[in-house]
């Protein structure tokens, strides 16, 4: 190496530019690839992957039922986001990136993108359509309403003056009524399910926050 004019060897260049050069190139390159989506979806793997390992052990339902059937609820939210951002990506006609850029599979992605799109969206139209076609219960289509009340005198006109007593009440009472014994009973228990006013027993489903002893 070189001395200089008064014997003293010069500092080697430094590299400091170009490393830093090169992280930021490397972080711009990664949020290009890793968005928002990729996050909603190594959250929901999480989820998938912690109840692999872990559940609540209650007596509404067998084994881990119950912990597998809530929590992947919100798995198919964070990925319902996330394909749709993915599925737009897959449609961009400008992906040099990706290995199926060409103009034909371009076209056959952005085919089948409208397809997923209009059979998803089906199911909207019919549950739409049911409400005042279909026939249930609870269900009149002949005269349909907003009013999630509107049942009360038909389906439980021994106890509607009661239901609305109890609702008018101020501060936050107890009530004690007979728990129906089926847990997918939906007239069990119509005060407290109606006005809020808790019971002390509940719907046999409640099993799993109370114990058996209860009921």
């Amino acid at each position: 190496m070189a001395e200089g004019p008064d014997g003293s060897t010069p500092d080697a260049p430094r590299s400091d530019s170009a490393a830093g050069s090169a992280g930021e190139d490397v972080t711009d390159r990664l949020r290009d690839v890793v968005g928002f989506e990729t996050l909603l979806i190594l959250a929901g793997a999480g989820i998938v992957l912690i109840v692999e390992f872990a559940y609540v052990r209650e007596q509404a339902g067998p084994g881990r039922l119950n912990t597998v059937f809530k929590t992947y609820a919100d798995v198919w939210i964070l990925w319902a986001v996330a394909a749709g951002a993915a599925l737009a990506h897959l449609v961009e006609v400008d992906s040099p990136d990706l290995a199926l850029s060409d103009e034909y599979w371009q076209t056959g992605l952005q085919v089948l993108a409208v397809a997923l799109v209009v059979s998803t969206s089906l199911y909207g139209a019919l549950a739409l359509a049911g409400h005042f076609s279909g026939e249930g219960f609870y269900n009149d289509p002949e005269n349909p309403s907003l009013d999630a009340l509107r049942f009360v005198d038909e389906r439980h006109s021994d106890e509607a003056q009661a239901i609305a007593w109890f609702d008018d009440r101020e501060g936050q009472p107890n009530i004690a009524s007979a728990p129906g014994t089926n847990a997918y009973d939906w007239n069990a228990n119509p005060v407290a399910s109606l006005t809020g006013v808790p019971t002390l027993a509940g719907w046999q489903h409640e099993v799993g926050y109370r114990g058996r002893e209860v009921y």
